[in-house]
């Protein structure tokens, strides 16, 4: 599916696509005939933007700052995804009468809310947008997919191991010591990422941190050896190194 990409160039497209909406829509927003349409909201951290069980009203721009979106069934909390400036959030609700995730600031967040009937008609009327959306869609449904495929494969190790190159991803502060983690990095939010226990992690998190491969430090996480945790999930998955597959696998393409 994505042998179309060569390494790391996933990330770069999903970034330009991300870039580009943002512009169109911040144009949009300042223009003196649309941007009646928008709404501009700011919420600080743990604020729910959309609650799950609430009436479908519209969608949110991400401008500025750290999401992450999730679903609680049977008291249990899985956090679906995480989303940043440049995203799109609530459109998997969009066809129904009531949103079925809710979604929350990470820190403090500003996002343009748009509703059903106005986007409608700016889609309509912009369809440069409208492609972009397309495409942004399109790259984030086949991640999705092969981040789904993958996790079928992991341990509850790898699960976790997973959770954190994700996080490293969206949220990753380069430091001298390391990969910085901040967001999500309490034990009940990654188990919800992973979708595995909180018990589990804690086990987990002990035994890669005496492998040297990451170091815990009070509310923070800083993975020292990035590669360690992608070759133990390559492992999981079959992948060796010699592999021609594996310079466009899942692992390689996105972290």
């Amino acid at each position: 599916m994505f042998n179309q990409y060569s390494k790391h160039s996933f990330k770069e497209l999903n970034a330009k696509l991300k870039k580009s909406i943002t512009n169109n829509v911040k144009l949009l927003a300042q223009n003196s005939k649309t941007k009646h349409l928008f709404y501009t909201n700011y919420y600080y951290k743990d604020d729910i933007l959309v609650e799950q069980g609430k009436e479908v009203d519209g969608i949110y721009f991400i401008i500025k700052g750290k999401i992450k979106i999730f679903n609680v069934e049977n008291l249990k909390s899985t956090i679906l995804r995480l989303g940043s400036t440049g995203d799109i959030v609530g459109l998997s609700s969009l066809n129904f009468e009531y949103y079925w995730t809710s979604i929350a600031a990470l820190d403090n967040v500003e996002a343009y809310f748009i509703s059903r009937k106005n986007l409608k008609n700016i889609l309509k009327d912009k369809p440069k947008l409208a492609f972009l959306l397309i495409n942004y869609l399109s790259l984030n449904l086949q991640y999705f997919e092969l981040r789904h495929k993958h996790n079928s494969l992991f341990s509850a190790k790898g699960k976790i191991t997973e959770a954190l190159l994700l996080i490293a991803n969206e949220f990753g502060k380069n430091t001298e010591q390391g990969i910085e983690l901040m967001e999500c990095v309490q034990r009940k939010e990654l188990a919800a990422l992973a979708n595995t226990t909180y018990e589990t992690v804690i086990r987990v998190l002990k035994k890669i941190e005496l492998k040297g491969a990451i170091k815990i430090e009070n509310h923070k996480i800083i993975i020292k050896d990035k590669e360690y945790l992608l070759k133990s999930l390559k492992k999981q998955c079959n992948l060796s190194e010699d592999s021609k597959s594996n310079a466009c696998s899942y692992l390689d393409l996105l972290y």
